[in-house]
């Protein structure tokens, strides 16, 4: 499935987001393709563990995947995974 993955300024590291299309159906899989276009940028969005940092967002389309099945998240064609950091209040 051909999913557009949209990275914010503070997850790729770049001074502009970044736009990347991959094949992928679940979360998982798009990260593991988003690493081979973007080397370098999963260790900024996962632990070591594969777990999600704490202060990383993601969104398939509209849908928080912390409601849906985190990393499990089926995919469909033509969905956006927006990931961005999380804002910190005070």
């Amino acid at each position: 499935m051909s999913v557009t993955v949209r990275l914010c300024p503070e997850v790729s590291g770049r001074s502009a987001p970044v736009d990347a299309v991959v094949d992928a159906d679940t979360v998982k899989g798009a990260l593991e393709a988003l690493e081979r276009q973007v080397p370098g940028v999963r260790s900024r969005i996962c632990e070591p563990s594969g777990n999600l940092r704490r202060f990383v967002q993601i969104y398939a389309d509209a849908a928080d995947i912390r409601f849906l099945d985190h990393l499990g998240t089926r995919l469909e064609d033509g969905m956006t995974l927006s990931i961005a950091r999380a804002r910190r209040l005070g």
